[in-house]
């Protein structure tokens, strides 16, 4: 118990130093994934349209320390987002926010997965796409909805599925598709095609050491991982402790 000690509140004292924050940084890429609410793959998808814009998946992946899902979900969001698309995304998210129907002002934070889920409208059909504009005039238009009305994934899932089958955006009820979202979720579990399963965007303990081997981090990866492991055993031996204290007052 005594070292299970030790190593809890060593843990808490490397927090306060900023241990922790140094290997969030040294693994930004991964890390930001964990976080929904991340907007990291803003920038990334801006790298890709001018840094790396003619650049192969390899380079992608050695240039910005990334999976090759997390690199081919990037690529997907590129196709789907040119640089105002970003930008909407971008000034939505800001302090500023954006105004919603009801006539609030307020900041909305599209997250990863629910651009990913967006992307899904690369599957309309040629008949359906705007003369002019083409996927983007189409990408656009259902951005400023999702924006405005702060669709969660699975709204905006369901705002795919509804562009896809020629229905027009202004006819769209956000409240009638979460329902239709959870009820048709457990249908369509065991269908799920690979490409599904790379939305999901999961993160294992073997895709960050595979990452830590490459990016030559495998030392901060073990410090990380025994920071994290040390502050849960502090936590344990905190928990105990109250536990002998309760019996002996009873």
């Amino acid at each position: 118990m005594l070292l299970v000690s030790f190593f809890g509140f060593s843990g808490v004292i490397f927090d306060i130093v900023g241990v922790i924050p140094y290997f969030r940084d040294k693994f930004g890429g991964l890390m930001s994934r964990l976080n929904p609410e991340s907007l990291a793959w803003l920038d990334q998808v801006k790298t890709l349209q001018t840094e790396l814009n003619n650049a192969s998946r390899d380079e992608i992946q050695k240039a910005l320390n990334l999976s090759t899902s997390h690199v081919t979900n990037l690529l997907r969001l590129k196709a789907c987002f040119d640089a105002n698309a970003l930008e909407k995304v971008r000034m939505a998210a800001s302090p500023a926010g954006i105004l919603s129907p009801s006539g609030t002002q307020q900041a909305f934070i599209l997250s990863f997965k629910s651009a990913l889920a967006l992307t899904g409208l690369k599957k309309l059909k040629t008949a359906d796409l705007s003369p002019t504009g083409g996927l983007f005039a189409v990408i656009h238009a259902a951005l400023d909805f999702i924006l405005s009305h702060r669709l969660t994934t699975g709204q905006i899932k369901a705002l795919v599925e509804w562009l896809k089958a020629g229905k027009p955006i202004t006819a769209f009820d956000p409240k009638r598709a979460v329902s239709k979202t959870k009820t048709s979720s457990q249908n369509t579990e065991s269908e799920e095609t690979p490409e599904d399963e790379e939305e999901k965007d999961s993160l294992t303990w073997k895709e960050m050491y595979d990452h830590a081997k490459k990016t030559n981090g495998v030392g901060s990866f073990f410090t990380g991982m025994l920071i994290a492991f040390s502050i849960l055993g502090g936590f344990l031996w905190l928990a105990w402790k109250l536990i002998g204290w309760l019996i002996h007052l009873l």
